[in-house]
């Protein structure tokens, strides 16, 4: 089905190469679908299912196995592969370990769940720390829910920082932004951990914010997991991150920002480590429609509905939100022009790098 994209275009993802703007969503030829985007790079399959590079090239052939979960926010520099290895595309090196999920922010440090731990994940300073497990030079934190400490049995940090839940929860997803990480488990609940200068990573009580960049933190220290106890009883089902904000999307259908406001990514709400709820009501436009899914760009944030309507807000410098020009948007606004495109299909996926959109269509 047609994929489409709007935003940077400053590493040739469609031609012509040297126009670095695409302010209106403008077709990418040979997609049928998309897998994933950095900075740089989109991935994505053609109707044959080969999958193909737009952008940057690789530094080295594409991971034969199937991937579970590219990593990187410039470019792509490693692959979670479908047998839980995580592959180097650098030099084809795979660990060690086996992974259920992993993810890693803009500053390059790696989260990871162990296989055959899921309810633990581990925090690595960079890539090499992950392949060497051992350490030396990124001492570890210790990074544990508030409970592990009081219960008697604290998780241990060997090669990595540890972030441990109750046996009986497991870690269903993870996102990251540039600095911080969202994790959901399967009781339904958020967690967050890293920089929240912004509120990106939710509300912290003074006793239990630490970035692990500052240097007030010790190595080895044992550090609680931040819970977003807001999103108690709202079942969350998606966690999407931004540069400096966060989004959650509730089985519901609602959407909740927090984060940096500054370019109108949170819908205007002024963001903050509250989270808010987005409300798309204007004037001639249904407000109680159901968000199937929520994507977040550096500084910009993008909604899709269960009708197929696409709303966005937020930075526009490079045309990311698709409207036409390069002027942000502080509240929710229709992007009716993709809508069109995609007729006689409808948006059927979001995909957002830092200051690109990508909309796949489907029947």
């Amino acid at each position: 089905m047609p994929v489409y994209c709007c935003g940077s275009n400053a590493f040739g993802l469609v031609d012509p190469p040297d126009q670095l703007q695409l302010l209106q969503p403008t077709f990418v030829p040979d997609c049928a679908s998309l897998e994933a985007a950095s900075w740089s790079q989109l991935l994505a399959r053609a109707a044959d299912g080969t999958r193909r590079i737009c952008g940057l090239p690789f530094s080295s052939d594409l991971p034969l196995q199937p991937v579970a979960r590219w990593l990187g926010h410039d470019d792509f520099v490693a692959a979670l592969l479908e047998d839980g290895h995580i592959k180097r595309s650098s030099d084809g090196g795979v660990s060690r370990g086996r992974y259920s999920l992993a993810e890693m922010n803009g500053r390059g440090e790696v989260l990871v769940v162990p296989a055959n731990e899921q309810g633990i994940a581990h925090l690595y300073s960079n890539l090499d720390a992950l392949f060497s497990q051992s350490g030396a030079d990124s001492p570890p934190l210790r990074l544990v829910l508030p409970f592990s400490a009081s219960n008697g049995n604290p998780t241990t940090a060997t090669s990595a920082s540890t972030l441990a839940l109750p046996r009986e929860e497991t870690i269903t997803a993870l996102s990251s932004g540039s600095a911080h990480f969202l994790l959901l488990t399967s009781s339904s609940q958020v967690y967050s951990y890293g920089d929240s200068r912004y509120g990106q990573a939710g509300p912290f009580s003074s006793s239990s914010y630490h970035s692990s960049s500052s240097p007030s933190v010790p190595p080895a220290a044992t550090i609680p997991l931040n819970h977003l106890s807001f999103f108690d009883g709202l079942y969350p089902v998606q966690l999407s991150c931004g540069s400096f904000h966060s989004a959650v999307r509730t089985r519901e259908g609602s959407v909740y920002l927090f984060g940096s406001d500054e370019d109108g990514q949170c819908g205007g709400t002024g963001g903050g480590a509250e989270p808010e709820m987005v409300d798309l009501e204007t004037e001639g436009e249904e407000a109680d429609e159901e968000v199937v899914q929520v994507a977040c760009g550096g500084a910009h944030t993008v909604l899709l509905t269960a009708s197929g309507k696409v709303w966005v807000a937020g930075a526009n410098h490079d045309g990311q939100l698709g409207l036409g020009d390069t002027a942000p948007r502080e509240r929710f606004t229709r992007c009716s022009t993709i809508e069109r495109l995609a007729v006689p299909h409808r948006v059927h996926k979001l995909l957002c790098s830092h200051s690109t959109t990508f909309f796949e269509s489907a029947p």
